[in-house]
């Protein structure tokens, strides 16, 4: 959480100026409970898929080798057994510890760390030829379950 307090410190410490208000636009950025739950969704993509990475990327790789490598296998795999609700638990759990280290560390600053909510639910207006919306389309009724399913999942 050293990267909140560097960044509070560095806005608070910089002369007015171009690099005052880009500290401040990225502080207020990683204030947002949006933001954290990206970003550790994000740390788990990216640790799961680095070694692949890293291996598509050598001089002695030919194009058809990577689809049958242990590798690839093995990241595809990992990234899809996440996709289950434990996992999103874990991930959610993860992102409130942040979202609280964030708060104890922008607290008496004139920071204010952004809760996530739920968006507002859209009235469907029908159109001209009597469309209807379509009843099959997740809806979800609580915060935690807005995210597992339109971030969480669609990001794995």
């Amino acid at each position: 959480m050293s990267f909140i307090a560097i960044g509070l410190s560095l806005s608070l410490s910089l002369s007015l100026g171009y690099d005052y208000s880009d500290a401040r636009a990225l502080l207020r950025a990683m204030c947002d409970f949006v933001f954290v739950l990206g970003i550790v969704i994000l740390k788990i993509i990216l640790s799961n898929t680095n070694a692949l990475s890293i291996y598509l990327q050598g001089k002695s790789v030919d194009v058809v080798s990577p689809k049958s490598t242990a590798d690839m296998t093995v990241s595809v795999k990992t990234l899809s057994n996440l996709r289950t609700d434990n996992s999103f638990k874990t991930v959610w759990e993860m992102a409130e510890a942040i979202r609280q280290d964030i708060k104890n560390v922008i607290e008496g600053s004139d920071f204010t760390f952004k809760e996530a909510r739920l968006p507002r639910k859209k009235q469907h207006q029908q159109s001209l030829v009597g469309e209807t919306p379509d009843p099959s389309a997740p809806t979800p009724s609580t915060l935690e379950e807005h995210h597992r399913i339109l971030t969480y999942f669609v990001c794995l």
